[in-house]
């Protein structure tokens, strides 16, 4: 009897254990391997933006160095590129019929046209960045109004819904960081790596932060002032 009844209590702790493991599981905050991709690729290309900004700057002095943009690019005032000097930037599409929830890396261009000058969407004659080996190009804006070199050619990677299941993509930044929209927002980076946003771009003064959302879990994204720092946020207070 005694030896029966050690058999059954054995049984039973690991009855207790079984289930104590399954509620301690469920109980715990679940991790979501898309949202974590996303967030650690999304961080990456705002590295590698300001990196352009800071070893690739579009700074003209000379027509003679525009030569080779305007080749490719007849339509571009290179004297407008020698004078206002556009910088790369990072530009968040939340809402689009080519790709929800993505982003482009570009430089918007100065044209003769006033309606496509700085018309604030990566297009046929501006500056796509790519990305690595494959020269894929780093724009969810559109696979048909780009550059012939990006037509049928663009990364998944910055389609965060497509790529990553991410479901919702919001900024939380500065007032004049708001687009004439609510469809999109961007940032911007100088020639010594400062951060910018707006139309109008203007310094950011405070944090700038990009949520991804996933089956209601979420992860901040922030983009520090002056010295254009990113990071994951431990919390929505930008803590690193």
């Amino acid at each position: 009897m005694s030896k029966i009844r050690a058999a059954f209590s054995l049984f039973e702790m690991v009855l207790v254990v079984f289930f104590v493991s399954v509620v301690s599981i469920y109980a715990l905050p679940r991790y979501d391997r898309g949202l974590k991709l996303a967030s650690t690729s999304l961080l990456e290309h705002i590295s590698y933006t300001k990196h352009l900004a800071l070893n690739d700057s579009q700074s003209y002095t000379h027509l003679d160095e525009t030569h080779w943009i305007m080749s490719e690019n007849p339509s571009i005032n290179p004297q407008a590129l020698i004078d206002e000097n556009p910088i790369w930037q990072l530009q968040l599409h939340l809402d689009g019929n080519y790709a929800l929830f993505s982003y482009s890396i570009y430089v918007d261009t100065p044209r003769y046209s006033s309606s496509t000058n700085y018309d604030g969407r990566p297009r046929a004659g501006d500056i796509i960045a790519t990305q690595g080996m494959d020269r894929k190009c780093l724009s969810g804006y559109s696979n048909i109004t780009t550059s012939a070199d990006c037509v049928g050619n663009t990364s998944v990677f910055v389609r965060l819904s497509e790529a990553y299941g991410v479901d919702d993509m919001s900024v939380k930044a500065d007032g004049f960081c708001q687009e004439r929209t609510l469809k999109g927002a961007r940032i911007y980076f100088d020639r010594y790596g400062v951060p910018y946003c707006g139309s109008k771009r203007r310094k950011i003064q405070m944090p700038f932060k990009i949520i991804l959302s996933k089956k209601h879990k979420s992860s901040t994204i922030c983009i520090m002032p002056f010295t254009g720092y990113a990071f994951i946020a431990k919390d929505t207070q930008c803590t690193p």
